[in-house]
């Protein structure tokens, strides 16, 4: 477990506890069965001594994360699209100097689907690296599709040599991507 994360789970104890200890003292919510004591033949007496007063919680607002703690968070969360990504770069490559236009017709259109997750993530929370992220995914979405349709039929090596352009380009934002990520989480 990464340190941040490690953090991120005490505060989350914390909150709980500080959220729980305030819900034991609330009153009961309308509409509970609350218990009714029968009346009885007994006269009722005054109180012989003043209610004392009880002891309050000294809650303290939690601050909001830290844009580290928020780029930490996200990278744990979604910063395994970057291996996979690689992964289907790799595979596009070897399948390239292989000449297995069917085989890079397969890796393209996974690469296709993995980039429609990517996009479907949340924004980097940091806006340079939200950028760098975003440039290197469309360029992805673009060459995953002048891949596919290089890759169609006898193939089209026009489409191909921009397709791999394209990847240099996005290979040079998720560098720099990954490079943002590292230097605000260290």
């Amino acid at each position: 477990m990464k340190t941040y994360q490690k953090v991120l789970a005490i505060v989350a104890i914390a909150l709980m506890f500080v959220l729980l200890s305030a819900c034991g003292e609330s009153a009961p919510v309308q509409g509970t069965d609350v218990p009714t004591v029968a009346p009885t033949d007994q006269p009722t007496q005054a109180p012989t001594s003043a209610p004392t007063a009880q002891p309050t919680q000294d809650v303290q607002p939690v601050s909001a994360p830290t844009t580290r703690q928020q780029v930490a968070a996200w990278d744990g969360t979604y910063g395994y699209i970057f291996q996979t990504i690689t992964s289907d770069m790799t595979s596009i490559g070897t399948d390239g100097m292989n000449q297995d236009l069917v085989g890079m017709n397969t890796d393209c259109t996974q690469l296709q689907t993995d980039v429609a997750t990517a996009q479907g993530f949340p924004a980097i929370p940091d806006a340079q690296t939200a950028s760098d992220f975003g440039s290197g995914i469309t360029y992805l979405a673009s060459a995953a599709q002048d891949c596919v349709d290089g890759t169609t039929g006898s193939g089209d090596a026009s489409l191909l040599q921009r397709a791999a352009s394209e990847l240099d380009q996005a290979t040079a934002k998720f560098t720099a991507a990954t490079a943002d990520i590292s230097a605000l989480t260290s």
